[in-house]
């Protein structure tokens, strides 16, 4: 059901709309965490590594993809706000023309270049065959993860986050049953593992966007309403570029630090892939309350209430600023009985070395959540130039200090690297704040004292 998010209390329509955001996160991270989880336990250490290996591949196009979607979400939730639901539709209809055959022509590109790409990334021979077998078939599969992100973000911007997380928990329930069953049962190894979490995919696509033809007017697109509109498409593609080069350049930065770690050995290899995915899950929630703001600050700049708008920003920072106090507590206890899960009890290093590395990085968790609220906040009002150079500045410092450092000094030294690139990225967009609000000052004169908090 569509939700109107210029109306109501601030707080309680942020938490409310966040949270199905944050499970169905979880839920899209537990894809790789229930592979990496059975492969490392049944195949073993080295298929652990090839899993990882592929991984920052897969992360890079796939969020090149949603940031696609994410640009294409701005302008719906826009349109919503205004109750413009012609030119919602319109935009729709454009969006999802260009995106699907956009996504497969990177599947084509994907597929013919997938072992250069591990070889760029000096990934070790024997690891390679295992994770091109995998890339590969993730890559078969790269269309419906468009299609499920893309209908789930034409129901985000008109305030629907919950009916996505229960297409997102049958997938994924599904994805571990076929896990095991391929992997552990019938022993098709690492294709298998790929295998069952395309087919997730695209069970989740289809049930997804049959719900929005039965159940969801508003996004739905009639024969008679296909069209691709040239202006509407140029403003999708300003918007999704910047998103889109934004999203994947997170996990190009990964690619590029995952090149770094993989001359150091497969323990350290195997530490690292199942680091990322615990850091990955503890950074879900902050992640999402910027989604949440995004839809939120998009629907009240259609609608024009600026004083509204800053509501959202203030709000979001406690809740961001409440979780992270409580996820850093835990990590910094838990952290080798976490590391645990992904290897045999025999592999002490590996517990060892990704537990170091989880504890460091914890510690500055705050700071991550006071860049993706910025993040939310500009993305709504759809200034995607901020965002967009606030990341790179992040993973630029972060790659070239790991490259300076991880070699002498480990995985624990790339924990003080991606937190000198979150620094340096708050003070980016802390500084844009500012002179945004200074700009608008007569805009927004009766909107109260503005402060962080």
């Amino acid at each position: 059901m569509a939700k109107d998010m210029t109306q109501g209390s601030t707080a309680k329509l942020l938490l409310q709309f966040s949270l199905p955001l944050i499970l169905s996160s979880i839920l899209q991270q537990l894809y790789n965490v229930i592979n990496a989880i059975v492969v490392g336990r049944v195949i073993g250490k080295t298929a652990l590594a090839a899993v990882g290996i592929a991984d920052p591949i897969i992360s890079t196009v796939t969020f090149f993809i949603m940031g696609i979607c994410m640009g294409a979400m701005v302008l719906m939730a826009q349109f919503f706000g205004k109750k413009d639901y012609e030119k919602l539709k319109r935009e729709i209809s454009t969006a999802l023309l260009a995106g699907t055959g956009f996504t497969l022509l990177v599947t084509t590109a994907g597929i013919m270049t997938s072992e250069k790409l591990l070889r760029m990334i000096r990934t070790p021979e024997d690891v390679l065959p295992m994770a091109a077998a995998y890339l590969n078939m993730i890559f078969l599969g790269l269309v419906f993860s468009f299609l499920y992100n893309f209908f789930a973000n034409a129901m985000i911007a008109t305030g629907e986050s919950r009916m996505p997380l229960w297409f997102l928990a049958f997938s994924v329930l599904l994805n571990v049953l076929l896990t095991l069953l391929f992997v552990r049962q019938w022993g098709w190894g690492i294709r298998g593992s790929a295998m069952a979490t395309v087919i997730s995919q695209a069970s989740c696509a289809l049930i997804c966007i049959a719900y929005v033809y039965r159940y969801a007017p508003r996004i739905r697109i009639l024969n008679n309403e296909w069209a691709l509109d040239g202006e509407l498409l140029k403003t999708t593609v300003r918007y999704s570029w910047a998103s889109a080069i934004q999203q994947s350049c997170v996990h190009l930065g990964k690619l590029l630090t995952q090149g770094i770690i993989n001359p150091l050995g497969t323990d350290i290899i195997a530490a690292f892939n199942g680091a990322s995915r615990l850091e990955s899950f503890a950074l879900i929630p902050g992640d999402s309350i910027g989604n949440g703001i995004t839809t939120f600050v998009a629907q009240n700049e259609g609608a024009g209430d600026s004083g509204r708008i800053l509501e959202g920003y203030r709000k979001g920072n406690r809740l961001v600023t409440a979780y992270y106090l409580v996820v850093s507590g835990l990590l910094l206890g838990l952290a080798p009985r976490l590391m645990a899960l992904f290897v045999s009890a025999g592999e002490a290093a590996v517990i060892d070395i990704g537990s170091g590395y989880l504890r460091a990085v914890a510690s500055f968790y705050l700071v991550s959540g006071f860049c993706t609220v910025f993040q939310g906040f500009f993305r709504g009002l759809g200034m995607m130039n901020i965002t967009l150079i606030g990341t790179v500045l992040k993973m630029a410092v972060r790659v070239l200090l790991a490259w300076i450092l991880v070699p002498d000094f480990g995985l624990t030294s790339l924990a003080f690297c991606v937190a000198a690139g979150w620094f340096v990225m708050a003070v980016y967009q802390g500084t844009e704040f500012y002179r945004y609000l200074r700009n608008h000052r007569i805009k927004f004169s009766g909107a109260g004292k503005w402060s962080l908090f």
